[in-house]
């Protein structure tokens, strides 16, 4: 097993050495091999059954794989790990553990005796965590965006994976949240890395906050498939979206059924969303 040295970080940035020569400028095509990346809201197993959910990244088997609404330590985690329940876990570390994945967990908010937040996977080392608070009002449910970069073999530069899970309830305030999203995650301020933003964005594609999104930020998902919720799905809020900076070449960009099975039960019964999975290459940085 690969266990991450990552553990619970707030805002600050981890730089790792070997970025040191990032400033080289490669300006046009490129070969690299097919990575699957996925974004997952795990609803931070209140359906009950983390070790499902673990068997269902499992099954996703990408190479990078953002998780919204993450517990660590809290006393929910030990109570909705199973039928039986268990000591309060760090729901990511668990997950990353038993898969043998790198990992970083970014903390949104204390929460019932412990933290409530992002998490994200990879099968390649973490050499960058950094963790912002989204803009808010009060009275409101603070969100943040969590970003690692990854060191994926073959590829000219480290990916950026960047993750939220934006406001549900204020158009506004999800506007001006996307709005930080694009000034503080696009290419222009990390000119070393690949972004690629990943998250529940809790707004449809037809929106002007989606509009904003697609200035610096490009859909995978063409087909725009609907993610939640996972027992009937009549809206797409999950989303998985590459530079205006890059060109990939898009292979697959799946959402299982409601009732497909990636293990012994079904999506639906796992979390209240599907996951967006996407098999893609880059070709041009």
């Amino acid at each position: 097993m690969i266990k991450s040295k990552l553990a619970l970080f707030t805002s600050l940035i981890f730089c790792h050495p070997a970025l040191a020569n990032s400033d080289v400028l490669i300006d046009g095509p490129v070969e690299t091999d097919t990575i699957r990346v996925a974004s997952y809201n795990i609803m931070a197993s209140r359906m009950g059954d983390t070790s499902a959910i673990k068997d269902a990244v499992k099954a996703i088997d990408a190479d990078i794989i953002a998780l919204q609404e993450v517990d660590n330590m809290t006393v929910r985690s030990g109570k909705n790990f199973s039928s039986t329940g268990s000591d309060a876990i760090n729901q990511a570390e668990y997950i990353a553990t038993e898969l043998g994945m790198h990992y970083a967990y970014c903390k949104t908010i204390d929460f019932d005796g412990g933290a409530y937040g992002h998490a994200i996977l990879s099968k390649h080392p973490v050499t960058m965590v950094k963790q912002l608070d989204l803009p808010n009002q009060d009275n409101k449910e603070q969100r943040s965006a969590c970003a690692i970069e990854v060191d994926v073999p073959n590829y000219p530069a480290p990916i950026m994976a960047v993750t939220a899970h934006l406001d549900h309830s204020d158009t506004d305030l999800r506007l001006s949240q996307v709005r930080f999203l694009n000034d503080n995650f696009s290419y222009w301020k990390f000119k070393s890395a690949i972004p690629v933003l990943f998250g529940d964005m809790n707004l449809p594609p037809q929106s002007h906050e989606y509009f904003e999104l697609q200035q610096w930020f490009k859909e995978t998902d063409k087909q725009l498939q609907y993610t939640a919720p996972a027992w009937n799905p009549d809206r797409k809020i999950d989303y998985i979206l590459t530079s205006t900076a890059q060109e990939w070449d898009i292979q697959s960009a799946t959402v299982p059924k409601a009732t497909d099975t990636p293990v012994n039960i079904p999506w639906y019964k796992i979390s209240d969303h599907l996951p967006v999975i996407v098999d893609m290459k880059l070709t041009e940085k």
